[in-house]
Order: C-alpha cells, then sequence, then structure tokens
C-alpha cells in the first residue's frame, strides 16, 4: 500500500538492545495493568516510566464525550459573549434591560470561559 505524500512519517528509536529483569507477578500484574489503561504495552510503557515521562491515561469514552460536550458549551458562550460585546450600551440595556443583571451576566460569562479552560488542561494534561 503506497502512503500518500501528505502523510505524516513518524520515526520510531531503534530498539536494538533488550532487558530482562525479573519482578513479582503482582508487579507484572500492576505494569500490565497500568499499560492498557494507557493504551501502550507493557514494554513501552516500562521504558516511558524508566526516562522520567509519565504515561498519561486514556479518555473513555464517555470522558471524551464530555470533553467535546464541554468544549462546544464553552464556544458558544465565547461567541454569545463577542457578539455582545460589539453592542452598543444602549442595545446592551434593551437586551437585558436592567445594568446590575447585564454586568452579573458578563461577569459570570468570564467566569464559567476560565473555569473551562483549566477544566480541558486538567483534561489534556
Amino acid at each position: 500500500m503506497k502512503k500518500s505524500s501528505h502523510e505524516k512519517t513518524v520515526e520510531r528509536p531503534c530498539l536494538e538492545c533488550r532487558l530482562a529483569f525479573r519482578l513479582s507477578a503482582k508487579e507484572k500484574q500492576e505494569i500490565e495493568a497500568k499499560a492498557k489503561l494507557c493504551a501502550m504495552s507493557p514494554s513501552r510503557y516500562v521504558r516511558r516510566c524508566i526516562v522520567g515521562h509519565s504515561p498519561k491515561l486514556h479518555l473513555t469514552e464517555q470522558e471524551t464525550e464530555a470533553f467535546i460536550s464541554l468544549a462546544n458549551a464553552r464556544g458558544d458562550i465565547v461567541h454569545i459573549k463577542n457578539a455582545l460585546s460589539g453592542k452598543s450600551q444602549e442595545e446592551l440595556l434593551r437586551y437585558f434591560r436592567d445594568a446590575n443583571f447585564m454586568n452579573y451576566w458578563i461577569l459570570a460569562t468570564d467566569k464559567l470561559i476560565r473555569r473551562w479552560y483549566e477544566i480541558e488542561r486538567q483534561l489534556s494534561e
């Protein structure tokens, strides 16, 4: 099968050496379980840990859907905020009818957007 010209090619390190070591059955099960949670082979998981990386757990399907939903909701609020930021004070007062409510709504929206950014960052780490 021929690769397309714009397809990325990832160079993998040449793994030419082998290292064998003993461990308990419980340790082996733990390594295999953690590797599976990270969608890695046990060998790759151990290599990543040895060089100081912390392999990341893959999101479950439900967590992925929640993450996408969160990103979409944040995007909707950003669009609303941007649409309102271009309006004059008179237009905004007409929309909201109450200046105190309008200010509260804008502050609450800003707080939500900041919190969603934090949640997205935490989920992606």
